[in-house]
């Protein structure tokens, strides 16, 4: 789904059918069941991490993953095996809640390499405190982005990068965080996603063509009690 379709889908909403939600059905990185290679794949999650990003900025409530299995674009590959985009969509769950926070950029003009996007954080799937911040970003810049945490200067920041499976391998079938390739220790157990512990103050290296999430767990945001 375009921009301005889901542009012209509020428009109607808010004229029409006020109070009522909207969701984006049976939507991936790709239509036609996806693209070989690229769907299945660790560079997928840029515009799957956008998508979740600009959705929920725009307001949608929902947004439904078209597949979980089946097809190229789907989340678990035909061994059952989770695809990058799981992992991804899995930390999404665990780290961000509904709540949306405005994330202001000065001076960023439509062609900005690197998106940011701030969420109050999911204390319900974690321990994170009241008041937690998730902020998520991507870059598809091939040189590193740093982005100044200045604005929660009390709050130390647990930091989860993901990263391809081969270094710089974008079509990678498997993805890192941390550092650590991600697989399911068993059938029925779902790994521990350890953060790296950054100091208050400490700027996030984003590196070129990564996305990650970082959260401050003591940003007390009063929005997010």
């Amino acid at each position: 789904m375009q921009l301005h379709s889901i542009r012209d889908v509020i428009d109607v909403v808010n004229r029409s059918a006020t109070g009522r939600h909207i969701w984006i059905g049976e939507t991936a990185t790709a239509f036609g069941g996806g693209a070989p290679g690229l769907s299945d794949t660790y560079v997928a999650g840029f515009m799957w991490l956008d998508k979740l990003g600009l959705a929920a900025r725009m307001g949608v409530k929902v947004v439904i993953r078209q597949s979980f299995f089946g097809g190229n674009y789907a989340l678990l590959d035909q061994n059952l095996n989770p695809n990058p985009d799981y992992w991804l969509s899995l930390l999404y769950k665990i780290l961000v809640a509904s709540k949306v926070l405005e994330v202001i950029r000065p001076n960023v003009t439509q062609h900005e390499k690197v998106r940011m996007y701030a969420h109050c954080t999911n204390v319900e799937r974690t321990s994170y405190p009241m008041g937690s911040v998730t902020l998520y970003a991507l870059n598809v810049d091939v040189q590193s982005a740093v982005i100044s945490t200045e604005f929660f200067s009390s709050s130390s920041i647990d930091e989860y990068l993901l990263t391809p499976g081969e270094a710089g391998n974008l079509t990678s079938k498997f993805v890192k965080v941390n550092g650590e390739t991600i697989v399911m220790p068993s059938d029925k157990q779902l790994p521990v996603f350890v953060p790296r512990i950054l100091k208050p103050r400490t700027p996030i290296n984003l590196p070129g063509q990564t996305f990650g999430f970082w959260v401050f767990p003591y940003a007390r945001a009063k929005i997010c009690f």
